[in-house]
């Protein structure tokens, strides 16, 4: 299984700090928040990520370039501009089946995700 995060965005929300460091790069306890989340995903036994990068990805692909955490990690610039969906079109070549599931990281999305019925298994 392979996790797509989705860090072009960005982060104007988030600005005056996201003028030179990317929303996913902001430290949280001493580390970026991408890396807390990509520990939480590995500590489930989940090691292979694709990274979609856009706005400052040169700070992410920087941090990642000589980084050994043990885990697959591709990073891919789906460009500053793109919206989510085409983040989500421009990193298909990376997953081999089609079945996949969002995990949101934006608040106004986990938010409309929790009016979700639940599923008994991935969507499709």
């Amino acid at each position: 299984m392979k996790v797509v995060i989705l860090a072009g965005g960005s982060g104007t929300r988030a600005y005056p700090y996201t003028e030179y460091l990317p929303k996913p790069m902001m430290p949280v306890g001493g580390k970026p928040v991408l890396l807390r989340v990509m520990e939480i995903y590995a500590r489930q036994g989940i090691t292979d990520f694709v990274i979609s990068v856009g706005y400052r990805k040169e700070v992410i692909i920087d941090y990642f370039e000589n980084r050994t955490l043990g885990w697959n990690v591709e990073i891919v610039d789906t460009g500053a501009a793109t919206d989510t969906g085409g983040r989500i079109f421009n990193c298909r070549h990376s997953w081999a089946r089609p079945s996949w599931r969002p995990m949101p990281t934006d608040c106004r999305m986990c938010r409309w995700m929790n009016c979700w019925p639940s599923t008994a298994g991935p969507a499709r």
